[in-house]
């Protein structure tokens, strides 16, 4: 997990709307923040930036911030410019020159009088022209859509209960998007929440009595249990790193428990060691989560 050294809050705590702020993982951060306003989002920013400068929350908290923009952007009235006022005195000026007598109008051409057929002729010709653009530029759209189709590919992943499922590799944006809100929707984002609280409590363990500890250490074996049972991430970058924080919460769960049946210090550090890895990890598939569906 990455760690605070030598940080300065631009702000207080409390300005930011979530409570125990600089001691929240990203996990546990980025689920809170549509529920801010924009001047709560602009101090986590600062606050942000001046301190941890965690990606996972930078990148969630500027998407925020820029549909907030966006509406402001389309709750402002549209001014009227020069531009308007200038055709607005030419059409005006127009006006008094027709109702003024003037010199008589020169006669039409020729070529329009005497072959008014050449007035229809150019227009259709130019319709049936944009006709067979259009028709090009579909089937050219229509071809692309199938190669995107055709190199989807389907990449097999082992979970850690030896099950195979099929993790989508190549995804257009909309799908990859719905794919992995459906997850994070369907219980992925709880398996996540569950074990940030099991690495924010363990993080504590120097407070901790060995009791404590040990109830803290076999919630976090039970929590990563169920998270190994539930289906994969449907991106494949986000599932290898889901995968490898796993792997590392398993690792210091077992170790946690030795340790504290031996009482073996030494044991209790690789256990803590594991556990951090694991958080790092669990990060990266927060902010790639956070990146997919903004």
């Amino acid at each position: 997990m990455p760690t605070n050294t030598g940080t300065r809050p631009t702000k207080g705590v409390a300005a930011l709307g979530i409570a125990d702020y600089d001691t929240s993982t990203v996990a546990t951060i980025v689920p809170q923040l549509p529920h801010l306003s924009s001047d709560q989002l602009q101090a986590v920013r600062e606050h942000e930036l001046a301190g941890k400068n965690r990606a996972g929350v930078l990148n969630r908290v500027d998407a925020l911030l820029g549909t907030f923009d966006a509406e402001e952007v389309a709750s402002v009235p549209a001014q009227r410019d020069d531009a308007d006022d200038y055709w607005e005195r030419y059409r005006r000026t127009e006006a008094e020159a027709a109702s003024k007598p003037g010199p008589a109008p020169l006669p039409e051409p020729s070529y329009f009088t005497e072959t008014p057929t050449r007035k229809t002729a150019l227009p259709l010709r130019g319709l049936l022209v944009s006709l067979l653009v259009l028709a090009v530029v579909v089937t050219v759209i229509f071809a692309l859509a199938k190669n995107v189709d055709r190199f989807d590919d389907l990449v097999e992943t082992n979970d850690n209960n030896g099950t195979k499922e099929k993790v989508t590799d190549v995804l257009t944006g909309g799908e990859l998007r719905a794919e992995v809100t459906d997850w994070r929707d369907d219980g992925g984002q709880a398996h996540i929440s569950a074990l940030s609280r099991d690495v924010t409590k363990l993080s504590g363990a120097g407070s901790l009595t060995a009791s404590e500890r040990e109830t803290a250490c076999n919630r976090l074996k039970n929590d990563t249990q169920d998270a190994s049972s539930f289906k994969a991430v449907p991106d494949a970058t986000a599932q290898s790193s889901w995968s490898t924080a796993l792997g590392h919460f398993k690792s210091s769960a077992k170790l946690c428990l030795n340790g504290l049946g031996d009482n073996d210090d030494a044991v209790l550090r690789r256990s803590t060691a594991e556990l951090t890895q694991g958080g790092r990890a669990l990060d990266v598939v927060v902010t790639r989560i956070a990146r997919i569906v903004a």
